[in-house]
């Protein structure tokens, strides 16, 4: 942008770890900064545990399904 701010769209959870780096240089000197991009994802529950019976001393499993969207924070 005009401003020298740097939007990125559409971020996605393997764009974590990126890192960014701006960097500026007038008459005046020189000055660099960076930053890494963290991105967080929201998770949701399709769908949760059954009731079941299971015998004493044996291993009980329950199902969960879910699904992960991305966001940035």
């Amino acid at each position: 942008m005009e401003n020298g701010s740097l939007i990125i769209e559409r971020v996605q959870l393997k764009d974590t770890g990126v890192k960014y780096v701006c960097n500026v240089q007038t008459k005046n000197g020189r000055d660099t900064a960076s930053a890494f991009l963290d991105v967080k994802s929201e998770s949701k529950i399709l769908g949760g545990p059954k009731d079941q019976p299971f015998q004493e001393g044996s291993d009980a499993t329950f199902d969960c399904n879910f699904e992960v969207s991305s966001f940035c924070l």
